[in-house]
C-alpha cells in the first residue's frame, strides 16, 4: 500500500506539480520583464548575455488602415496619426469598426546599450495573418504577404525569425500586418528581441519540442496500429492509435505549425486541418475509453460525439475560415466538456478495476490537467496549449502501460499454458495410447457390473441404489466415448517416436548418470559400483534415449533401495551388449516381473511406502530398448533386491570414430580431415584454449570456430591428457570440456583443476546434451563455470569464450595489483627496529651505521617496487632483499642470530616475488626468536635435473604437527604475505607449493621448487 501512495504521489508531481510551477514560473517572469510606454522600450539596462532576450510586450504605436513604408513615415507628416495598442493582444478595439479583419502598421521604438554592429535577432510567434519586419528601415522577415485587400494579401501565419545588425543605442521595429481570414487580428502572441545566438535557440528549442511531441505522438500510434493489425478483436488498440495520430496532427498545426511547412499547404488548410484533427482526437478517446472500460460510456453519449464530429468536420469543410473561426471559442467548450466526461468515467471506472489503479490514476491526473488547462484559455489567463500537448502525450502513455499490462497479463498466462503444453507434449502419444487401452477394458467391465445390477434392481423398493447404479453407468459410458474417441485421435497420427542411433561410449554414459543420481540419494546410505570392462565395444543407439533409459532403471533402484549398493555391469556377447543394473533393494515378487512393464503399473508392495510415481518409467524403458532392437527382463525376489538386464546392439568396430559431430550446430568438416589438427593456432593467438573431446571431429569444429577469436586451441582427447597440459608448463586460459567422456568425465575433470585453481584462475566450459535440474546441480558442485548445452550456436560459443576469458584476464589483472600492494607493505615494528639500530651505531661505528643505511635502502627500494607486476623475478633480486633483510635483523639481533648460506653457481632462474624472504622472516620471528639463545637460519639453493630447490632451514621450536596444514589451507588466519599465499601463487604457477617438515623444539624446513621453463603467463 505505501508503495501504490509513492507511485501515485509520483505521478501527481509529474502532471500536475511540475507544469504548475512552469506556469507560475512563467508568470512571474513575464511581470519582472520591461514593458513599452507610448512606443518606447527602455532596455537601456537590460544585460542580453545574461538575462537573455526580452520580450516586446507593452504600448505600441499601431496606424490602422495604413502600410508605412519606414522612408516615408516622417515625409508624410504620420507621426501623429496613431493609437496605442496593447501587444501582445487583438486589434479589433483599435480597428475601424471594431473588426477583426483589415491592415495596419504597428511601430515601437527601442532603447538598448550601446552596440557596435552586433548580430541580433527578433522571434514572432502568433501574428494574424500576413506580416513583414522592418528594423531601422530595412525589411529583416516575413510570413505571407500584407495586402490593403484580401485578393492583395497572402496570409501566411507561422513563426519566424529575423536577423540584423545593431550600430548605436536604438532599434525602431516596424511591423506591417494584414488580416482577412481570421475574425480577429493582429500580434497575438509575444516578440522577442535579443542577440543572435538567444533567438536562434528559442527556435530550435521550439521546433525540437515539436518535434519530440510528434515522435511521442507517432511512435505509440504505429505501435497501437500495428498491434490491431494482428489482433483485430482489441479494437482499442485501433481507436488509440487514431487517436495518438488525430493528436499528432493537431500538434503539427501548432507551436511552430510544421504542417504548414509542407510545399502547396494553404493557411485556410491548416486552420480546418487543426480544428478537425482536434474533433477526431476526442470522438476516438470516447470510443478508447468506451472499448477500455465496458458499460461506462452511455450510448447516447457515443451517439451524440459521433453526430458532433460529423457537423463540426462538414461545417469546417463548407463555412469559410474566417466565419468559422467566430466559433473557435464554442469548440474550446466543446472540447472542455469531453475532457470533463472523460474523466468522469474515468473516476468511475477506478474503483472497479484494482489491478491497474496506478495506471489509471496517471491518465486521470493528465486529462484533469488538460481541462484545467483548456478552462485557463478560455478565460484569457494564460495560454499553454504547449502543456496541454504535453499532458496529452502522458495520457497516451498511461494508456500504453495500461494496455501493455494487459498484453503481458495474457502472455504470461500463454507462456505458461505453453510450456505445459510442452511438458504434456512428450507424453501425449504415449498416454494415448497406452492409457486408453489399459482403461477402456475395465471401465467395460464396471459398465456391465453396473448395468447388470441396475437390471435386477428394477421393481424393488431400493430406488436410491438404483439411480445410484444408473447413474455410474450413465458415467461410465460417456467415459467409454471418451476413450474411443482418444484412439481414434491416436491412430491418425502419423508414425511414432523417432530415434537417431549412433556409437554411444556406454562408460561415459553411465557415469554422467550416476553422477547426477548421487545428488538425489539424500539421507540414503547407497554406494554406486560400476564394473564395466576396459575394452567395452560402443553401444549402437540414440544418446538422449540411452540415458533416458539408463535414468529410469538408475533412478528406481535408488528409489526402492534404502540402503547397500547399486551396481552397474556390462558385458558383449557377439554384436549385442548386456547391460546389468542391480540393486539391494526391496525385491520384486516374482508374479510381478511382468507386470512391472505396463504403463501405470505400481506393485502392491509399495502402497506403505512413501514413494512418488505414474508407473510410467519402465514400461516407456521397455519400448525404448525395443526400438532400439532390444529386450529387457529382470530377476528379483520380494526382499532380495532386483537385477534388470536389458540389450542392445554394439557399433561396429571402427564406428565410434565416425559418429556425428555434436558439440556446435553447424555443418561439420570432412571427416578425413577431422583429426590431427591440434594445436590450432588464431591469427594472434592471444589466447590458449584446452578443448578437450573425446570425438576428433568436434575438436576440429571447436579449434576452426575459435581461431577468429585470437586463440589457440590445444585438443585432447581425454581428460589424463588434458590434466598432464594443465600441470606442464604451457600457459592455459580456458578449458572447454565435454561431460561425457571414458574414463574421467569432464566433471571429474573439472574437480582436479579446482584442486590447484579457483575459478577465476582457470575457467572451465562444459559442453553437455543435458540440462536438467539434477544436470546443472552436479555441474555447479563441481565448481563449472559456464554451460552449454549441444548442439550449441556459434555464436553463443564465441561469446561465451570471451565473457570467461575476459573474467580470467580481469582476475589475473587484480592479482598482479594486489601483489605490487603486499609487495609495498612495511611492518611498522620492523621500520622501528632497525631505525634503532641504525641510530645506535651512528655514535660508536659510522662506517657501519652507513653500511645498514645502505642495506635498509635496498630493502625499501625492492618493496616499494609498484611498476613490477611481473608474475616472476630473477633470483638475484630476491635474494639481494634476502641479504638486506637478514643484514638488518643480524645488526639488532647479533650473536643470537647465525645465518648460513648455500647458493650453487649454477642457480638461475625465474622465481615469484617475495617467496623467500617472508619464509625468512617467519622462520626468525616464529622460530629462532622464541629461543632465548636464538639460533641458525639456512637458506640453500641447489640446482636439478628439472629446475632448482629453495630450502629455508631453522633451529627453532618448529611447528606442531596439527597446525602445518592450518597454515597453508585457505581456511588459515589471513595475514599480510605470508606461507599461505606464498604457497597458492607456487601452486597456480607451478602446481607444487611449499613443502614443510618441522615438529615442536625440532625447527622447520621450508622448500619448494621452480622449474627451469617459466610459465608462460
Amino acid at each position: 500500500m505505501r508503495k501504490q501512495w509513492i507511485i501515485l504521489s509520483g505521478f501527481f508531481l509529474l502532471t500536475v506539480v511540475l507544469p504548475a510551477y512552469y506556469l507560475f514560473n512563467k508568470a512571474a517572469t513575464n511581470v519582472e520583464l520591461p514593458r513599452a510606454r507610448q512606443g518606447v522600450l527602455d532596455l537601456s539596462g537590460w544585460d542580453f548575455s545574461k538575462n537573455g532576450a526580452a520580450s516586446l510586450n507593452g504600448e505600441w504605436e499601431f496606424y490602422p488602415g495604413q502600410l508605412l513604408h519606414p522612408w516615408s513615415w516622417k515625409t508624410d507628416g504620420l507621426e501623429h496619426r496613431h493609437r496605442y495598442a496593447s501587444v501582445p493582444g487583438i486589434w479589433d478595439p483599435y480597428m475601424p469598426g471594431n473588426s477583426g479583419t483589415g491592415y495596419g502598421t504597428y511601430r515601437l521604438l527601442i532603447r538598448v546599450p550601446k552596440q557596435d554592429n552586433e548580430l541580433f535577432g527578433i522571434r514572432t510567434i502568433n501574428i494574424r495573418t500576413a506580416s513583414s519586419i522592418y528594423i531601422n528601415g530595412s525589411q529583416v522577415g516575413t510570413r505571407g504577404k500584407p495586402g490593403e485587400s484580401d485578393p492583395s494579401s497572402v496570409p501566411g501565419n507561422r513563426p519566424y525569425n529575423g536577423y540584423f545588425r545593431v550600430n548605436g543605442s536604438t532599434v525602431e521595429v516596424m511591423i506591417h500586418v494584414s488580416n482577412y481570414n481570421y475574425y480577429t487580428g493582429g500580434i497575438v502572441r509575444q516578440i522577442m528581441f535579443g542577440e543572435y545566438a538567444t533567438i536562434r535557440n528559442a527556435r530550435d528549442i521550439s521546433l525540437g519540442t515539436d518535434l519530440i511531441l510528434a515522435a511521442g505522438f507517432f511512435v505509440p500510434g504505429i505501435f497501437f496500429l500495428l498491434l490491431y493489425r494482428f489482433r483485430r478483436r482489441e479494437s482499442s488498440l485501433f481507436y488509440m492509435g487514431c487517436f495518438c495520430f488525430a493528436t499528432l496532427v493537431y500538434v503539427l498545426s501548432q507551436g511552430e505549425k510544421l504542417i504548414g511547412a509542407i510545399p502547396g499547404m494553404q493557411y485556410e488548410w491548416v486552420v480546418s486541418t487543426q480544428w478537425v484533427s482536434s474533433v477526431l482526437a476526442f470522438f476516438f478517446l470516447v470510443r478508447y475509453v468506451n472499448v477500455y472500460s465496458p458499460g461506462m460510456v452511455h450510448p447516447r453519449i457515443l451517439k451524440l460525439s459521433t453526430v458532433a464530429t460529423v457537423i463540426w468536420t462538414v461545417m469546417v469543410l463548407l463555412v469559410p475560415t474566417v466565419s468559422m473561426s467566430r466559433a473557435e471559442p464554442l469548440l474550446l467548450i466543446y472540447h472542455v466538456c469531453w475532457v470533463g466526461y472523460v474523466v468522469y468515467v474515468l473516476i468511475k471506472g477506478f474503483n472497479k478495476n484494482r489491478l491497474d489503479t496506478t495506471l489509471m490514476a496517471l491518465g486521470i491526473f493528465s486529462i484533469m490537467m488538460v481541462v484545467l488547462l483548456c478552462v485557463a484559455y478560455l478565460l484569457g489567463l494564460i495560454d499553454m496549449r504547449g502543456v496541454v500537448s504535453f499532458e496529452t502525450l502522458i495520457f497516451i502513455f498511461s494508456q500504453a502501460l495500461l494496455l501493455a499490462k494487459r498484453f503481458a497479463v495474457t502472455f504470461e498466462e500463454v507462456e505458461l499454458l505453453s510450456q505445459r503444453l510442452l511438458t504434456l507434449d512428450g507424453l501425449k502419444d504415449e498416454f494415448l495410447a497406452n492409457t486408453s487401452h489399459e482403461l477402456r477394458t475395465p471401465l467395460h467391465g464396471m459398465i456391465n457390473i453396473a448395468q447388470g445390477m441396475a437390471d435386477r434392481r428394477e421393481g424393488r423398493e431400493n430406488e436410491e441404489q438404483l439411480r445410484n447404479l444408473k447413474l455410474i453407468v450413465s458415467v461410465g459410458k460417456r467415459l467409454s466415448f471418451l476413450i474411443n474417441d482418444i484412439l481414434d485421435f491416436s491412430n491418425l497420427k502419423n508414425g511414432r517416436l523417432v530415434i537417431h542411433p549412433a556409437p554411444v561410449n556406454l562408460k561415459a554414459a553411465v557415469q554422467s548418470v550416476l553422477e547426477v543420481l548421487e545428488h538425489t540419494v539424500g539421507a540414503k546410505e547407497i554406494r554406486f559400483v560400476t564394473a564395466l570392462p576396459d575394452h567395452l565395444p560402443y553401444v549402437l543407439a540414440d544418446e538422449d534415449r540411452l540415458m533416458q533409459m539408463l535414468y529410469n532403471l538408475l533412478g528406481n533402484a535408488v528409489k526402492f533401495t534404502e540402503r547397500g549398493q547399486i551396481k552397474v555391469s556390462a558385458a558383449a556377447h557377439g554384436g549385442v551388449l548386456e547391460i546389468r543394473v542391480e540393486d539391494t533393494g526391496i525385491g520384486i515378487p516374482p508374479e510381478l516381473h511382468e507386470d512391472i512393464f505396463e504403463s501405470f503399473h505400481r506393485g502392491e508392495h509399495t502402497e506403505n511406502m512413501a514413494v512418488n510415481g505414474t508407473g510410467l518409467g519402465l514400461s516407456v524403458t521397455k519400448q525404448l530398448i525395443e526400438l532400439h532392437g532390444g529386450r529387457i527382463w529382470v530377476e528379483s525376489q520380494l526382499g532380495a533386491g532386483a537385477l534388470f538386464t536389458f540389450t542392445l546392439p554394439a557399433a561396429a568396430e571402427h564406428a565410434a570414430s565416425a559418429s556425428e559431430p555434436d558439440a556446435v550446430g553447424q555443418e561439420p568438416p570432412e571427416m578425413a580431415s577431422a583429426a590431427g589438427r591440434a594445436p590450432r593456432f588464431g591469427k594472434k593467438s592471444k589466447y590458449t584454449i584446452l578443448a578437450v573431446d573425446d570425438d576428433s571431429v568436434n575438436l576440429h569444429v571447436l579449434a576452426s570456430l575459435l581461431e577468429s577469436e585470437e586463440c589457440r586451441v590445444i585438443a585432447v582427447q581425454d581428460a589424463q591428457t588434458a590434466l598432464e597440459h594443465i600441470s606442464g608448463s604451457r600457459h592455459i586460459d580456458l578449458v572447454i570440456t565435454d561431460w561425457m567422456m571414458p574414463g574421467v568425465s569432464g566433471l571429474d575433470l573439472c574437480r582436479e583443476i579446482r584442486r590447484r585453481f579457483s575459478m577465476a584462475e582457470l575457467p572451465v566450459l562444459l559442453l553437455t546434451a543435458r540440462n536438467l535440474p539434477g544436470d546443472i546441480h552436479a555441474g555447479l558442485q563441481a565448481e563449472a563455470n559456464d554451460f552449454l548445452r549441444k548442439p550449441v550456436d556459434a555464436e553463443e560459443l564465441r561469446a561465451r569464450v570471451r565473457t570467461l576469458l575476459n573474467l580470467r584476464e580481469s582476475t589475473q589483472e587484480a592479482i598482479r595489483s594486489e601483489m605490487a600492494f603486499l609487495q609495498a607493505q612495511i611492518k611498522p615494528h620492523f621500520l622501528y627496529n632497525a631505525l634503532n639500530v641504525i641510530i645506535s651505531e651512528c655514535a660508536e661505528n659510522p662506517d657501519r651505521a652507513i653500511e645498514l643505511l645502505m642495506e635498509l635502502s635496498q630493502y625499501l627500494r625492492s618493496s616499494f617496487d609498484f611498476h613490477n607486476r611481473d608474475q616472476t623475478v630473477p633470483l638475484y633480486k630476491e635474494l639481494e632483499l634476502v641479504r638486506s633483510y637478514l643484514s638488518l635483523e643480524r645488526a639488532r639481533f647479533e650473536e643470537r642470530l647465525q645465518v648460513e648460506f648455500d647458493i650453487a653457481e649454477q642457480a638461475k632462474a625465474l622465481i615469484p616475488p617475495l617467496s623467500i624472504q617472508p619464509i625468512v622472516e617467519n622462520a626468525i620471528r616464529h622460530g629462532i626468536m622464541q629461543r632465548a639463545n636464538g639460533g641458525m637460519i639456512k637458506i640453500s639453493i641447489r640446482t636439478r635435473e628439472k629446475g632448482i630447490l629453495v630450502v629455508v632451514e631453522d633451529d627453532g621450536v618448529g611447528i606442531p604437527p596439527e597446525k602445518v596444514e592450518q597454515i597453508l589451507s585457505s581456511t588459515g588466519e589471513a595475514g599480510g604475505v605470508g606461507l599461505r599465499n606464498i604457497h597458492r601463487r607456487l601452486v597456480s604457477l607451478y602446481g607444487s607449493g611449499l613443502q614443510i617438515s618441522s615438529g615442536p623444539d625440532d625447527g622447520t624446513i621450508v622448500s619448494f621448487h621452480i622449474p627451469h621453463t617459466p610459465p608462460a603467463w
